[in-house]
């Protein structure tokens, strides 16, 4: 099989993996339960104002991973196979798969489609579909 080209979503999910390995990645954003707990029974206003904050002011790799976490939510699947691939956040997937032990930077997609318990053909229309959803909600913006 021949390897396709290298494109802009390659290095932009392999800045995310990146970005991810260096413990970049942020806490969600706290629940209105958080801030009334930390008000100690009053929900206190955020010091910056509203909390709506445009898309933009994120840096790529966040909004990276907020796509890859909305994927998570309509295809579990595909973004464990975008997860394994490009070696982000492996560790949760191999969890919830049950891998032991599990070496990413040695493990080919037919070892990975099997710890997902799936072809490898399923695998890969996983990861193109995942990659193409990843593009369309980050780069097409």
């Amino acid at each position: 099989m021949a390897r396709r080209a290298r494109t802009r979503i390659d290095d932009l999910l392999d800045a995310w993996a990146l970005w991810l390995e260096q413990g970049n990645h942020h806490a969600a954003p706290r629940s209105v339960l958080a801030k009334w707990m930390e008000g100690k029974g009053q929900i206190l206003p955020s010091a910056g104002g509203a909390d709506v904050v445009c898309a933009a002011a994120f840096p790529i790799e966040e909004q990276v991973e907020a796509a890859v976490l909305a994927i998570a939510l309509d295809e579990t699947l595909a973004a464990d196979v975008l997860r394994l691939e490009y070696n982000a956040a492996h560790a949760g997937v191999c969890q919830r798969h049950g891998a032991r032990p599990y070496n990413p930077h040695r493990t080919d997609q037919a070892a990975k489609a099997a710890l997902l318990n799936v072809s490898v053909r399923t695998y890969r229309s996983r990861l193109s579909w995942a990659r193409g959803e990843v593009e369309r909600r980050v780069v097409a913006r």
